[in-house]
């Protein structure tokens, strides 16, 4: 996985702007995928904002079990001292 990820994170990082990422985001995931991203995203800004993890389930219509992934992880990266909690897109 280790290796998956950093040929992942080397070719977003050298899109350097919002329309190549946007071009190569809907070129490699299917618009299924693109949503799922997108709901986990706002499951992680959700959970730094203090909300029940009920009341995330019952608002983005995702399970209980994809949102306390979620919550694992974040409390996994608060506890390695990890920068997840400061994460500003999380936030917005």
């Amino acid at each position: 996985m280790d290796s998956d990820l950093n040929k992942l994170s080397k070719t977003l990082m050298s899109l350097k702007k919002e329309k190549e990422l946007k071009d190569f985001l809907s070129f490699v995931l299917t618009e299924k995928e693109i949503k799922a991203i997108s709901k986990r995203i706002e499951i992680l800004s959700l959970l730094t904002k203090g909300i029940s993890q009920r009341k995330i389930s019952g608002k983005l219509g995702v399970g209980i079990a994809t949102v306390t992934h979620g919550a694992k992880e974040l409390a996994l990266k608060k506890k390695q001292n990890k920068v997840w909690k400061d994460f500003k897109a999380w936030r917005d």
